[in-house]
């Protein structure tokens, strides 16, 4: 029977209310031997056999729990929560309460899966009179312990919640999501269909589509599918999902509408493995589908899957045949006697299509079909969902074909038998207008644009500032927002050069900060302050009792308390007016690659930023030119590609720089100003690369779309 951890775990917590802590520890060593991963109960044990006033056995989980966090890599988080902590209590005592809960997110984003933290984030929040947060936070403590399946702590969680914010969407959502898993399908459909705030919410969204899935709805279900996919490109299994659904059914129009409509953009992200299986899968359910055949055609040459184009010419050819559509079968077995000249048995196919027609057999010149490239350039699929319209985000969606090509299987007419030119495959249709890439020009988008000149103007760019202020003009005539950041990048140039005699250069201005970096600036600044060299977990108590310690500690003396404050502040004051110059530049980095594991961006940025401005010029750290790199990275991931090219040109300065950096760096930088829509510097950057290393990459590939695009 597989194991329930779920129910295990509601067992030993039920033990836990009894006192029983011997048969909660004996239930609890069960669940971690059949989940070894779940290192949170190792914390757990160990409390219970304190609790149980066992001190050997409870450190010595304690010391497993720091050893499976020194190996997994934990340690730069465990730094990161330490200071986190330590500003959390510094800003309470001065009486902060937002800084303070801001640090206290902080801290909970650092364990996401941790109930413990976002309760203690709601808790605060509620002492302090922040409903809304309070009720947000409950709400992420009722998911992470659901996750944990602790359906005591969820249910506890989601009731706070409740008495705070009792319409809130987000409140609806969640019992939503609880009715689903508990096998309510229709319950919840309901409910996400009773809430308007949530009609257009993603995650609501992919959870409706779940719901028609469950009941088998697939007619509601296809009226979201693009849109659900649009969502999360890279995750197909809503598609596979649906599809699989329609097999069941026989449906296989449906499942080919399906797969077919987002194949390009699967194409484009070299993510072809999930889309063939469900496209073999109708293979193998209707083996003459000729246009599931063709795609899978498509996609073959398109990822040079070359054991697979064989089989699929030879199915074509058949399907042809069966078809009456004669001259498109001599050319697919034309194609397979090119790629296999001494297989007899495709000479013979191509023999027989071409007596069926009356020709006259005479062998092609293989050696030459078989030396020549015969590419598919088919860039498109004959369906769509009709019901949806709009294309997926630029950030997300590659670069499509701007319209359709010839779809054909030779490269020329003079590579085939007499009269194989009379008919050609068909052309495509066209790429589904809902995911095709729009020609017309995107809103204006006056935050991204301000803080790209922001960028610029703050780094002393002044002519990319102005070139993209050019380009703004040009594209947005008459826009207000536009003249505004014309006016602010001629102000700067001005400031700059009355400023200039008496700036020394490296003194100049901080690096850009982005606006959420520069919000959380001073907490982080804070955070630098020397690390206490215990990395143990603060998780060692029980949860209820750990709380009111964090919200409500020991009662200090008057004369106490006052010195500890002037000392933290003292320490903090001089970290502030010290201005980067004596931060540990190491830390700054670390904490910025555990941010940046985390998915957390802006928190990331700020921190690679502190290793750039506290660099000295003439004695770079050894992690400059990564947090150079990992700058780029980060604003690429935040769709700023025009900023992400100037930190990869800030990285090319830097002199000693091995062969292999230099053109790993200008091929990223090209990638950037692609990206940036700049394409001619884009293939200037490439053609570098080229002349140093053809085989690089795809620079080749880049080159040759790139010169198609100008052409």
């Amino acid at each position: 029977m597989a194991f329930k951890k779920a129910k295990a775990l509601q067992e030993a917590h039920k033990y836990v209310t009894q006192g029983k802590n011997a048969l909660a520890i004996r239930q609890y060593l069960s669940i971690l031997e059949s989940d070894p991963s779940d290192l949170i109960l190792l914390n757990t044990i160990g409390d219970l056999y304190v609790r149980d006033k066992n001190l050997p056995e409870g450190l010595k989980h304690f010391y497993k729990l720091a050893d499976a966090y020194v190996k997994d890599g934990f340690v730069v988080k465990a730094i990161a929560r330490e200071q986190c902590t330590n500003a959390f209590e510094f800003y309470r005592r001065s009486n902060q309460q937002e800084k303070a809960l801001e640090v206290l997110h902080k801290l909970a984003r650092l364990d996401l899966d941790n109930p413990r933290r976002h309760l203690q984030v709601a808790q605060y929040a509620e002492s302090i009179g922040k409903e809304k947060q309070a009720a947000d936070a409950y709400l992420e403590a009722a998911g992470a312990a659901q996750r944990q399946g602790d359906a005591l702590t969820a249910e506890s969680a989601l009731g706070s919640a409740a008495e705070l914010v009792p319409d809130s969407p987000e409140l609806e959502l969640f019992r939503a999501q609880e009715a689903f898993n508990k096998q309510q399908p229709e319950q919840a459909e309901k409910i996400l269909a009773s809430v308007p705030a949530l009609q257009n919410h993603p995650r609501a969204q992919r959870l409706l589509f779940e719901t028609y899935l469950a009941t088998h709805n697939l007619d509601a279900a296809r009226k979201l599918l693009l849109e659900v996919f649009r969502t999360n490109p890279s995750d197909f299994s809503p598609v596979a999902d649906y599809a699989a659904q329609c097999l069941a059914k026989q449906d296989y129009d449906r499942a080919f509408e399906a797969a077919s409509s987002v194949s390009q953009v699967l194409i484009g992200q070299k993510k072809t493995a999930p889309l063939m299986e469900v496209l073999r899968q109708i293979w193998e359910a209707a083996p003459r589908r000729i246009d599931n055949l063709e795609l899978i055609y498509n996609i073959c040459e398109k990822t040079a899957d070359e054991s697979t184009i064989p089989e699929i010419l030879e199915a074509l050819g058949q399907a042809y045949v069966q078809a009456g559509e004669l001259a498109k079968a001599e050319q697919a077995y034309a194609r397979l006697a090119a790629r296999e000249p001494l297989n007899e048995s495709y000479q013979d196919m191509l023999r027989q299509v071409l007596e069926q027609q009356g020709k006259e057999y005479a062998a092609p010149d293989l050696s030459a079909l078989a030396s020549a490239e015969l590419p598919l350039e088919a860039e498109s699929v004959p369906s769509s969902f009709p019901e949806i319209e709009g294309p997926i985000p630029p950030a997300a969606t590659p670069e499509l074909a701007s319209g359709p090509q010839e779809f054909e299987l030779v490269q020329s007419s003079d590579d085939l038998p007499a009269s194989a030119e009379e008919e050609r495959l068909p052309e495509p249709q066209g790429i589904p207008a809902e995911l095709e890439t729009p020609e017309k020009i995107p809103p204006f988008n006056n935050q991204e644009s301000r803080e790209e000149i922001d960028f610029y103007v703050v780094h002393g760019f002044h002519e990319e500032a102005q070139k993209a202020v050019r380009n703004l003009e040009a594209k947005y005539p008459g826009e207000p927002a536009v003249a505004a950041l014309r006016r602010l990048v001629e102000e700067s140039e001005q400031e700059s050069e009355r400023e200039s005699p008496e700036t020394p250069e490296e003194e100049s201005q901080p690096p850009f900060e982005s606006s959420a970096a520069a919000r959380h600036r001073d907490v982080m600044v804070d955070l630098a302050a020397e690390l206490a060299s215990s990395l143990q977990e603060p998780e060692s108590r029980p949860l209820a009792a750990d709380l009111a310690a964090d919200l409500n500690p020991a009662p200090q003396t008057a004369d106490e308390a006052s010195a500890e404050l002037s000392a933290l502040l003292e320490e903090f004051q001089e970290d502030e007016a010290a201005g980067g110059a004596g931060d540990d530049l190491e830390t700054h980095y670390n904490l910025g690659v555990a941010f940046l594991e985390m998915g957390l961006h802006d928190e990331a940025i700020g921190e690679f930023q502190k290793v750039v401005k506290g660099a000295h010029p003439n004695r770079l750290p050894p992690n400059f030119l990564q947090a150079c790199t990992l700058l780029a990275s980060c604003f690429t991931e935040k769709g700023m590609p025009a900023i992400a090219a100037q930190w990869y040109s800030r990285a090319l300065e830097i002199s000693d720089l091995d062969e292999d950096a230099v053109l790993a760096l200008r091929y990223d930088l090209g990638a950037a100003l692609e990206q940036a829509g700049d394409r001619k510097s884009a293939l200037e950057k490439f053609t570098e690369v080229y002349s140093q290393n053809i085989d690089y990459r795809d620079v080749a590939e880049k080159i040759r779309i790139l010169r198609e695009k100008a052409s």
